[in-house]
């Protein structure tokens, strides 16, 4: 959530707590990672082609991408 939110949720609500949605939370998460992905692929030719590796869960990896990964992380 925004600050302005945040902040406005605070001043009109004093007694409420605010919560978050898992879904924007794990949005913006995703877009954190995707960006940083996108800005070090430039340096690493090896984070080409990798988007869907490192945004699906490890459990949910193809043996393809779990090879792919694991020859990254050594």
């Amino acid at each position: 959530m925004s600050p302005a939110f945040i902040k406005g949720s605070e001043v009109n609500f004093p007694r409420t707590k605010i919560t978050y949605d898992k879904f924007y939370v794990m949005k913006n998460i995703n877009e954190a990672v995707d960006q940083v992905r996108r800005e070090e692929r430039y340096e690493n030719e090896f984070l080409k082609r990798t988007r869907y590796i490192w945004l699906k869960n490890p459990e949910n990896l193809t043996k393809r991408q779990k090879k792919y990964l694991h020859l990254y992380l050594r």
